[in-house]
């Protein structure tokens, strides 16, 4: 039982009344009181800001703790603190069967006088947990937007506030929740960047999705509001940004230019990107040296969190999960997907990085393709042992260079 779940229960009662006795509760008394807390299908946070509808109420607070985690992102990112307004988010989750394309569906309406924006994810456990988290960053960003949002009050039916939200900005701001995902869009940025495929600043900004399906590229996203968060005086130039947004007016190349340094024009914006595009290579490639960065770096990939790299929110809630922890869940509808995606992401984090990183690398991912594959319990236990070993290898061999 992890130690969240213990802690609600020794702190609750079943009806949400504090304990008054000093005794220990029996074992008995525990299961009574984990039935009555698994029972609870909604919970709403204590200014109103989010209500979670999930399966049970442990997964809720998980929810709810990861919605707070997203709104302290945004907040800290930009550097201003998010408006309190008539506004309440709602996230439900269900295990009803959805058509490919509606696994997940905004909506956004005033229920007296309070704008009410809605995320229904259907069967949750297939669900990109990504494509959730942009999805609740852009109807955040919604509260930047004041006067957007009286301009519809009392408007019957659905509004949509967040449309004038731009997709670079809550995409970029949803990959960048995740320093390590950050850092492997940089060097998969700055890779495409060298062979001349990565689009321009002004591309970026213009582009407009006809719906909610549609996305744009989160790697140019990612790496652009990096690169704005960088900037010294974000914070007054996000405070610009939101108050043109909020005239819903665009931003352009063009427009944005005055707020960069060394920018006059959009010509000038697509110059200083190259330029500092260009550092990121140089900060980036070390070939063939393993410090003791890049091994850390390494190990943090391997550990997994619910809602990352396609492992299901409601996953071990409260806990970390362990690679070896992988193969007593081999049979998850959900753990193909995510062997997938752990790979892909190990193998781009491993390039560039020197053959001693792409073969540790290379060990895990035969560990994931056996367990993909559900592979026998021990022949998986020795591939992970394999891959552990390997890791500890690299490590100790920088500590002996450093000694030197």
């Amino acid at each position: 039982m992890s130690s969240l779940v213990l802690c609600l229960i020794l702190c609750s009662s079943g009806r949400g009344a504090p304990i008054v006795s000093a005794d220990t509760p029996s074992k008995s008394d525990i299961k009574q009181r984990l039935k009555d807390l698994s029972s609870t299908k909604s919970l709403r946070s204590s200014n109103g800001d989010f209500v979670v509808y999930g399966t049970n109420r442990i997964q809720n607070l998980e929810i709810m703790k990861w919605a707070r985690q997203v709104s302290a992102h945004i907040e800290k990112t930009v550097g201003m603190k998010m408006p309190s307004f008539g506004r309440t988010v709602r996230i439900v989750l269900c295990r009803q069967a959805g058509v490919p394309d509606d696994l997940i569906s905004v909506k956004e309406e005033f229920i007296s006088g309070v704008l009410v924006q809605s995320i229904v994810v259907r069967d949750y456990h297939k669900v990109n947990a990504g494509e959730v988290r942009e999805h609740l960053c852009r109807l955040l960003l919604c509260g930047y937007l004041p006067s957007i949002r009286k301009r519809q009050v009392g408007r019957s039916g659905d509004v949509r506030i967040r449309d004038y939200v731009p997709q670079w900005l809550s995409t970029g701001l949803a990959q960048n929740l995740d320093s390590g995902l950050r850092e492997l869009n940089t060097i998969a940025a700055v890779k495409r960047w060298e062979k001349g495929g990565l689009m321009s600043v002004s591309a970026l900004l213009l582009y407009s999705p006809e719906d909610d399906r549609e996305r744009i590229d989160p790697l140019m996203s990612s790496v652009f509001v990096s690169w704005l968060t960088g900037l010294k005086e974000r914070r007054k130039y996000f405070r610009q940004i939101f108050r043109r947004l909020d005239k819903g007016e665009d931003v352009s190349a063009e427009w944005i230019a005055p707020l960069i340094p060394n920018c006059k024009t959009a010509g000038d914006v697509e110059e200083q990107w190259d330029y500092w595009l260009n550092g990121r290579r140089r900060v980036i490639y070390r070939p063939g040296v393993t410090t003791s960065d890049t091994v850390r770096m390494l190990r943090d990939r391997l550990l997994l969190y619910p809602g990352n790299s396609g492992i299901p929110l409601d996953v071990n809630p409260g806990r970390k999960i362990r690679m070896r922890d992988l193969v007593g869940m081999r049979d998850d509808e959900w753990l193909q997907l995510f062997c997938q995606r752990k790979s892909d992401e190990l193998r781009l984090f491993a390039a560039g990085r020197g053959e001693e990183v792409g073969a540790v690398v290379k060990v895990y991912c035969d560990f994931l393709s056996a367990l993909a594959e559900k592979d026998d319990e021990k022949n998986l236990k020795d591939l992970l042992t394999d891959a552990e070993k390997s890791l500890e290898e690299i490590k100790n061999g920088d500590k002996e260079n450093h000694s030197r």
